[in-house]
């Protein structure tokens, strides 16, 4: 993987980035069979950016004196150029939203970011300026800033769209603003919900939803509204033995929710390692989410995948619970 770190402009709703002369990556991208269809996850690009939404402010947080704007660290995952994958058509290619959870850092979807960026997606993982891990003022007091953290996402979309559009951008052409989808953890997962399933926050552009152990059943204390069950297509894992957020919670959720919906529960799963790798390995459960993944987004957002049965299928010789209504 090769790491690059841009540095943060404070541009309201989106970032300038400063052109990178690395010859790695042309500004267009061929089409049909000129495309490579597979990418190693060593040669995976990583990228931080800083993204400032200055529309909004950040409030004070134990000895953090709060702040005039939301300052949006961003770590992304994508391949060089569009593959010919069901995630991308053309030089574009969907892009994948990460919301991390509660004390969450951005660097340990890295494996899951890997992945889904080897399938064709451009990933884009938030760090939320008071939820996550090194939160100033320490996240433990900046809990119920999960309210802003669904436009924090909006923003990020707009940025990087906006990345897009931008000649001397590495992203340029590279995004597909018409299927965009989010992944939200844990507290991340109440965020997307609100972003997809709430009058207050719901962002049109997100056209199917995956979920690991979602905390559903705060989204109406924090927002003040239930979720709706109308709403994308959901994909959602849960672990046996999740102690934070129990199965039973999950499967109170995914009852909720209209179809097209899937429902994963692992067997050996916890609440972190069917998602976050912690390990130099990731857990091989967090290898099965991402082809459950992968196959959820190739067919429910993108429109231009099959293998959602199969997938099922292999979870299921596995030994993991699937409950699927499409």
């Amino acid at each position: 993987m090769r790491l690059r770190t841009d540095s943060p402009l404070g541009i309201s709703g989106c970032v300038l980035i400063a052109a990178l002369a690395s010859g790695l990556f042309a500004s267009s991208c061929g089409d049909g069979d000129s495309r490579p269809a597979d990418v190693a996850l060593e040669d995976i690009v990583e990228e931080l950016r800083t993204i400032v939404d200055s529309s909004r402010a950040t409030p004070a947080n134990g000895d953090f004196p709060g702040r005039d704007a939301r300052v949006l660290e961003t770590r992304l995952w994508y391949a060089d150029t569009a593959l010919r994958r069901p995630a991308c058509r053309g030089s574009r290619c969907a892009l994948i939203l990460l919301a991390h959870g509660f004390g969450g850092n951005t660097a340990r979807f890295d494996a899951i970011g890997q992945r889904l960026a080897a399938a064709g997606y451009i990933v884009a993982a938030v760090s939320f300026p008071l939820t996550n891990e090194d939160a100033p003022g320490g996240f433990t007091g900046g809990i119920l800033d999960v309210r802003q953290e669904p436009q924090d996402l909006s923003a990020v979309t707009d940025a990087l769209i906006a990345a897009s559009h931008d000649r001397n951008d590495r992203l340029y052409r590279r995004i597909d603003s018409e299927n965009i989808g989010a992944m939200g953890h844990s507290l991340g997962g109440a965020a997307v919900i609100a972003a997809s399933r709430l009058t207050c926050c719901r962002d049109e552009r997100l056209r199917a939803t995956a979920y690991v152990e979602p905390v559903a059943s705060t989204v109406e204390a924090f927002f003040g509204e239930p979720y709706a069950a109308a709403g994308p297509p959901t994909l959602t894992f849960q672990g046996e033995i999740d102690f934070p957020v129990p199965p039973a919670a999950t499967r109170v959720f995914h009852a909720a929710l209209d179809a097209p919906k899937i429902l994963v529960e692992m067997v050996g799963g916890n609440h972190v390692n069917i998602i976050e790798r912690f390990r130099e390995q990731p857990d091989p459960l967090l290898d099965s989410t991402a082809h459950m993944m992968i196959a959820f987004f190739d067919h429910f957002l993108t429109g231009r995948g099959d293998r959602v049965r199969e997938a099922i299928d292999d979870l299921r010789r596995d030994g993991h619970t699937v409950d699927y209504a499409p």
